[in-house]
C-alpha cells in the first residue's frame, strides 16, 4: 500500500484495500485471494445475534489460507528485496511493483 502511495486504514475491509491497489500492481492477484481472512477478524470472535460462534474452518481451508499468504508475500519479499531472515534490514527499495 505504502508503495503505491496508499494510506492502508486500520480495519477489516481488506477487500477496500485490494481495490486501492493498481491493477497494474502484479502482487494484486495474491492479494485478492487473502480478502477472505477479513472473517477470522471479527467472524471467528464475536458470537452472533444468536449467540453462536461460527465454527472454526477445518485444515483444508485454513492450508489454502495459508498458501494464499505465503504467495503474497514472496511477491512482495522479491520485489521490495526484502530478507525476513534479517530483522530490521530495511527493504532495497520502495518502488511500485509493476
Amino acid at each position: 500500500m505504502t508503495s503505491e502511495g496508499k494510506h492502508a486504514e486500520i480495519g477489516h475491509r481488506l477487500d477496500e484495500m485490494v481495490d486501492s491497489v493498481p491493477d497494474e500492481n502484479p502482487i494484486k492477484p495474491a492479494l485478492r485471494d487473502m480478502e477472505r481472512l477479513a472473517a477470522y477478524a471479527t467472524t471467528y470472535r464475536y458470537p452472533t445475534a444468536t449467540g453462536r460462534i461460527k465454527a472454526t474452518p477445518g485444515a483444508v481451508e485454513v492450508g489454502a489460507n495459508i498458501a494464499n499468504v505465503q504467495r503474497a508475500l514472496d511477491a512482495a519479499t522479491a520485489w521490495f528485496s526484502v530478507d525476513l531472515t534479517r530483522p530490521g534490514v530495511a527493504a532495497a527499495h520502495a518502488k511500485p511493483a509493476r
